[in-house]
């Protein structure tokens, strides 16, 4: 079938709706267009610190290991990651958080702004700690030794909530899609969700979360979850682990949010995507390429992509980055989900929370 484009919105963002045949020059088209879409991250801001150094004996004090200090870097974790890997694909990108008044919230900061990031809805809340992860790395095979944890998870304070909502009022206008990263350290809140969805929702822009199981009954009303096959599994009650038992899940938490799409990431599995909605199924009929038409959302496994996997930290963050992108910038979820799914491939053979560029996505493709 020859390619169209429509000059009509997405269902999924401000992007134009191309129904086509999955194809290199498709996949280029779509990639190739992100620069032109913006997305605002809301969520948990971490930062991670890795310290790097060599073990060549055990302590004569403990039967510990002596690591000895080569060097460190910092990187922003939790939703400061999605943000490095939209970033990465060279996507527009604000982010929306909360940090404290210390040093590890000020190298945050400083980060983002070496990025080009805007930081005008990062509110500072002096009563907070910024978390912050040190993990301590064994060179050159690049071991992890120990990680310390340094954070006070509580929810945010009312007039922080109301700040957060205040700026989100302001930018919501400017952006294509929301991307909410749930890391459970307070940032997401009842109060935060249904503000945030109220807002999305006057001005039809489309909300993407990656969840946490224990904020599950807040994202009724999203446009599409990312969860791993733990997280469906710890949501729904039951082990989510072979292809039935996945299908069921994705089925239930469908209808329990009423989501137009559900991505579940199953780390060597690969992805499964469902979708409902009759303008996906009738394209899916007429291009031949996806499921028929049928009863509840229909179900699609994709199998990885990933050729060497070093480190499965932070995946999640780069698949709803490449995810929202796609459906963005007007691909089907089915297209959107395999290019996730190639982006989750490269940045696993990477080391720690890593982003993906967007030529290294093209390359790949």
């Amino acid at each position: 079938m020859a390619e169209r484009v429509r000059n009509k919105k997405s269902e999924y963002g401000r992007g134009k709706n191309m129904a086509t045949k999955f194809s290199k020059s498709r996949w280029q088209q779509i990639i190739g267009s992100f620069p032109e879409y913006r997305v605002l991250v809301l969520g948990d801001l971490i930062l991670d610190r890795y310290l790097f150094g060599r073990v060549r004996r055990i302590s004569p004090e403990a039967p510990v290991p002596v690591v000895e200090l080569e060097g460190g870097e910092d990187r922003p974790g939790g939703a400061g990651n999605a943000v490095m890997n939209l970033a990465g694909l060279q996507g527009k990108v604000w982010v929306a958080g909360v940090i404290g008044q210390d040093k590890a919230g000020e190298r945050l900061l400083e980060i983002l702004q070496g990025q080009g990031i805007s930081r005008q809805a990062i509110i500072t809340d002096p009563d907070r700690v910024t978390p912050f992860k040190t993990r301590v790395v064994a060179i050159p095979q690049h071991h992890q030794v120990v990680r310390i944890d340094q954070e006070k998870n509580s929810p945010v304070s009312a007039e922080i909530q109301k700040r957060i909502l205040d700026q989100l009022e302001k930018l919501i206008g400017q952006v294509d899609a929301v991307i909410v990263s749930d890391y459970g350290k307070g940032m997401v809140s009842p109060g935060i969700m249904e503000g945030l969805l109220r807002l999305a929702g006057k001005r039809k822009v489309a909300v993407g979360v990656d969840p946490k199981p224990g904020n599950f009954s807040l994202y009724r009303g999203v446009s599409f979850l990312t969860p791993n096959h733990v997280e469906a599994g710890e949501i729904v009650g039951f082990r989510a682990e072979s292809d039935p038992e996945v299908e069921k899940a994705g089925k239930e938490i469908i209808g329990k949010t009423g989501c137009r799409s559900l991505l579940i990431t199953r780390g060597e599995k690969g992805l499964t995507l469902f979708e409902q909605g009759a303008r996906s199924r009738e394209q899916g009929a007429k291009t031949k390429k996806l499921p028929a038409p049928g009863p509840g959302p229909y179900v699609i496994h994709i199998p990885t992509a990933a050729r060497e996997v070093f480190d499965v930290s932070g995946a999640g963050d780069t698949v709803i980055a490449a995810y929202t992108l796609a459906l963005t910038a007007g691909a089907l979820p089915p297209e959107a989900a395999m290019i996730a799914n190639v982006a989750a491939g490269l940045v696993v053979g990477k080391f720690g929370t890593a982003s993906v560029s967007r030529k290294e996505l093209m390359e790949a493709i």
